[in-house]
């Protein structure tokens, strides 16, 4: 009688077997897993999801055609969406990607990555306005005209020859700023009262008087007249030789938002009165008592940079 014997595999054997096939993918599939987050042409495939960019100074990976973009690293930018998904996010200090054909960007502290505009003045005298962001000309040679703003104040510089003789009680720099309730008619100097070309709501005046101990000082409509007004922030002002500079808390002059503003030069000593640098430089000839017919009307909170924004009103 022939007798045979069939093998069995026993459980133990399959089950090493298994094992070995699954480390063989994984090992197979640590190169993918990596390239999540070290690839740097940024191509993700048609699937992918790049969770991640580089580190600090690294662009995020690109997102594939259903996928979504690469963080960017800390100050580094988010990568690009593919075309029907969503970018990436920046870092802290930076830009987010770009969305892809039918998405959206993303972006982790503004609006599609963009940078709010401010820059602190320091009143001290020195003159540390950015000149190619914050200078802008007047309608006096010789005379240069500087704004800039943050989150607490609106700065106003000036720089020209007045300035370099301190005690002129018949000279002011004045500033109109947008407000209700509000005029169209300006603060009368002597016999000088211009017609505005918006309706202001505050006006603050700088004299060129070393002895002057209410400067800055500000007006607010009240009645349907200009009345005497008072800061409740920190109104300050400093000079040195041919310039100066002044700091409008925003609370005493309705906060950010969008603002008109005017700036020029006034001197109401009797036979001599005239007006002259203003800002914007278009919005008057300079003489005797002229009607404003320009200004400026600034976003105090935007993105863009005062000496971009054009004369208006």
């Amino acid at each position: 009688m022939t007798s045979s014997r069939r093998f069995q595999p026993s459980t133990r054997s399959s089950n090493r077997a298994l094992e070995i096939v699954a480390a063989a993918l994984a090992l197979a599939l640590v190169p993918l897993a990596c390239a999540k987050s070290t690839d740097t042409d940024g191509d993700g495939g048609t699937s992918i999801v790049w969770t991640t960019g580089g580190g600090g100074s690294t662009t995020g990976g690109s997102g594939g055609i259903t996928s979504t973009g690469g963080t960017g690293g800390s100050t580094s930018t988010g990568g690009t969406g593919g075309s029907t998904s969503t970018s990436g996010t920046g870092g802290s200090t930076s830009t987010s990607g770009t969305g892809g054909a039918s998405s959206s960007s993303s972006s982790s502290s503004s609006s599609s990555g963009t940078t709010t505009y401010s820059h602190t003045i320091v009143i001290d005298g020195v003159n540390d306005f950015t000149l190619a962001d914050e200078q802008l000309s007047t309608s006096s040679n010789g005379f240069a005209g500087y704004i800039a703003w943050d989150s607490q104040n609106l700065y106003v510089g000036m720089d020209g020859t007045d300035f370099a003789t301190p005690s002129q009680p018949t000279k002011w720099v004045l500033v109109y700023v947008s407000g209700s309730p509000g005029l169209t008619v300006g603060q009368p100097y002597n016999t000088q009262e211009p017609n505005l070309p918006f309706t202001a709501g505050y006006h603050i005046r700088w004299k060129l008087d070393a002895n002057e101990t209410n400067n800055p000082s500000m007006r607010i409509v009240s009645g349907g007249a200009w009345t005497a007004g008072s800061f409740t922030g920190d109104a300050s002002w400093s000079t040195a030789g041919s310039y100066v500079e002044i700091s409008i808390p925003l609370a005493d002059i309705g906060g950010a938002g969008l603002r008109s503003v005017h700036v020029n030069m006034i001197n109401e000593q009797s036979m001599v009165e005239s007006s002259w640098a203003a800002l914007p430089a278009s919005s008057f000839t300079n003489g005797y008592d002229p009607d404003y017919a320009k200004c400026y009307q600034f976003d105090l909170g935007g993105q863009a940079v005062p000496s971009s924004y054009p004369p208006a009103c």
